[in-house]
């Protein structure tokens, strides 16, 4: 999946993405490119995502932005849109069973680049002061998962854009009542 991203990523003048987990740089980001991740204090402690790569990106010219509670794994690249499973890790590229969707379909494109722009909208932008801070968190693995995070945070609203697509289970033996036929 990575490399195959990484491929397209390499020829794309934009690379925007929001997701979640970051602990390697998987497509490249060059000055100019936008990534939102999260860069909570508990994610950044049980390494989820990495403040030293973060502090690089920025060195390079990337702009960060951290969202709290983020799960997102969207990424834009150019006109084509990339949704899927994957966090940007070496255990998403090496060991991980990962799922994406790469699309050019407009509305999808379309749909990816209004949630990337929400979020952006929503998160913190990562400036000098705030990536001292996250760098200085003493990151303390407990294997997997995120150390437990348990406090509220305030979610994201994200809009519906355009058409919808809704996946549905389908059971063999099921018969709808009439209601539902009608639906």
């Amino acid at each position: 999946l990575w490399m195959r991203i990484g491929a397209i990523a390499r020829k794309s003048k934009r690379r925007h993405a929001a997701i979640a987990y970051v602990t390697n740089d998987l497509i490249g980001f060059e000055p100019g490119d936008l990534l939102i991740v999260d860069a909570s204090e508990p994610v950044i402690r049980a390494g989820g995502t990495n403040a030293k790569l973060l502090v690089k990106l920025t060195r390079k010219g990337v702009v960060l932005h951290s969202c709290p509670g983020l799960h997102a794994k969207v990424l834009l690249l150019d006109d084509v849109a990339v949704i899927g499973s994957g966090n940007m890790s070496e255990s998403s590229r090496c060991t991980l069973v990962e799922a994406a969707i790469m699309t050019d379909a407009t509305n999808v494109v379309s749909g990816v680049a209004s949630l990337i722009e929400q979020l952006k909208r929503q998160s913190v932008q990562l400036d000098e002061r705030a990536l001292r801070a996250v760098a200085g968190i003493k990151v303390v693995r407990r294997g997997f998962g995120l150390g437990g995070q348990t406090r509220k945070r305030k979610i994201a609203k994200i809009s519906a854009l355009g058409a919808q697509t809704w996946l549905v289970g389908v059971y063999e033996d099921y018969e709808p009542t009439i209601s539902e036929q009608k639906m």
